[in-house]
């Protein structure tokens, strides 16, 4: 969808959803070179021993997904924040907010509660 809801927010939609076209595309290619041989042993991580490679693995997932993250609010969280904001006006300006809190109470979004409920627990 190319319009936003509002005529003014239309350009702060498109910048923001090319950003997040690429900064996704990157996101989603597959990562290379995992499995090639470490610069500093020169050995492959199918070498090491059992659950290092997996702990490897994960250590370096996480790692991307943190670097990634981080690059995702340097480049496209401005575009993002001025976007919600304008979206944010022409809700109130079209008054469409007590429709969406009536949407959200009749049809929750049950994956973000339980994940709001695990990430929040004490």
């Amino acid at each position: 969808m190319a319009q936003s809801l509002s005529a003014e927010c239309t350009p702060l939609k498109l910048k923001y959803d090319a950003c997040f076209n690429v900064w996704l595309e990157e996101y989603l290619s597959p990562q290379l070179g995992i499995s090639s041989p470490s610069p500093k042993t020169g050995t492959s991580s199918s070498s090491l021993p059992k659950g290092a490679n997996a702990n490897a693995s994960e250590d370096a997932k996480a790692l991307r997904t943190k670097r990634m993250a981080q690059a995702y609010e340097d480049k496209c969280g401005p575009a993002w924040k001025a976007y919600n904001a304008c979206i944010t006006k022409a809700v109130k300006e079209h008054k469409l907010e007590e429709l969406i809190t009536q949407a959200r109470e009749e049809n929750p979004l049950r994956e973000l509660e339980s994940h709001l409920d695990r990430t929040h627990s004490p």
